[in-house]
C-alpha cells in the first residue's frame, strides 16, 4: 500500500539558504535538473521542519506522527511537458523517527528518510539546532538563531517578498531513488506563508561547508527564513524519468545524485 497525501501541523519550519556558484551546482544534479538562478546566483541549503500529528487525512490527530526533519535541497528548473517547472532537488532526507526510515523510500510514502539524532530548543525568539546522522558519512548541522526585524540587505534575493517568492515556487521536490531511472516527487502545501527573517550568528553544515565539494569563494550564506505554526500536507507526485540509471554510493561526488 502506497499512501499518497498526509496531513498535520508543522511547529517550526527553518529553511537556511546559500547562494552559490551555479556552474558548481550544475555538475551535482542529475539530468533533466538545472540550477535556478536568481541574479546569477544557484540557492541551496538546508531545512528543519518539525511537524507534528502527521496522520492519513481524516484520521484523528492523536494517531499522527510527530518528527524533525533536515532536508537538504537544491533550487532547480527542468522541463517537462513542453513547460518549464521549478521545484527542489532534494537528495537527503534526516529524520529524528525510524518509523520515518521505514515507510519511506518508495514502498509506502515516497522519499528516503535517513536516520538522525535531530536536537531543536526554541527560546521564543532564539533557535538552536543540531543534527547528526546516523549513516557512514557522519552529517552534521549547527545552527543558532534569532529572529530579526529585517531582512538582510546584503541578500541575493534583496527582500522578504522576493525570497518568499522564490520560496513558494520551491514547493515542489523531487528525489532520487538508487539504482533506478526515476525520481519520487512530493508536495508540500501548506496554509499561507507567515515568514519571518532571521539573523544566523551560528551555521555549520558538513556537506555544504566541505571545500572538496564547494571550493573557498564558491558559497557563501545568504540567509534564513522561519515559519510558524500552519497547518499542512504532503502529496505525492507521479514519479519523473531520470535518462539513466540514478547512483547514490557517492554523496557530492560530480555526476552522482549525492
Amino acid at each position: 500500500m502506497r499512501i499518497h497525501s498526509l496531513s498535520g501541523r508543522i511547529e517550526h519550519r527553518i529553511s537556511v539558504n546559500y547562494k552559490v556558484d551555479p556552474r558548481l551546482l550544475h555538475r551535482f544534479l542529475p539530468a533533466p535538473f538545472r540550477p535556478r538562478t536568481i541574479d546569477g546566483s544557484g540557492i541551496a541549503g538546508f531545512c528543519l521542519i518539525r511537524q507534528r500529528h502527521q496522520r492519513i487525512k481524516g484520521l484523528p490527530r492523536q494517531l499522527g506522527l510527530s518528527s524533525d526533519l533536515v532536508i537538504y535541497r537544491i533550487a532547480v528548473e527542468w522541463e517537462a511537458g513542453g513547460r518549464t517547472h521549478s521545484g527542489l532537488y532534494v537528495p537527503r532526507r534526516y529524520s529524528s523517527s525510524r518509523i520515518h526510515a521505514l515507510a519511506g523510500g518508495g514502498q509506502i510514502y515516497p522519499g528516503s528518510y535517513r536516520l538522525a539524532r535531530v536536537r531543536f530548543r526554541d527560546k521564543g525568539d532564539t533557535f538552536n539546532l543540531h543534527m547528526h546522522s546516523r549513516e557512514r558519512s557522519k552529517q552534521r548541522v549547527v545552527l543558532r538563531a534569532q529572529l530579526s526585524r529585517t531582512f538582510p540587505f546584503e541578500s541575493v534575493m534583496g527582500d522578504l517578498e522576493t525570497a518568499l517568492r522564490f520560496a513558494r515556487a520551491g514547493q515542489v521536490g523531487y528525489s532520487p531513488r538508487h539504482g533506478r531511472t526515476l525520481f519520487e516527487g512530493l508536495a508540500l502545501q501548506q496554509q499561507g506563508w507567515p515568514a519571518e527573517p532571521l539573523r544566523v550568528t551560528y551555521v555549520q553544515s558538513t556537506f555544504f561547508e566541505d571545500p572538496k565539494r564547494f571550493p573557498p569563494g564558491s558559497i557563501f550564506f545568504d540567509h534564513a527564513l522561519l515559519v510558524r505554526e500552519v497547518q499542512h500536507e504532503w502529496c505525492s507526485l507521479p514519479d519523473l524519468i531520470a535518462p539513466r540509471p540514478i547512483r547514490l554510493h557517492d554523496m557530492g561526488r560530480p555526476g552522482s545524485a549525492w
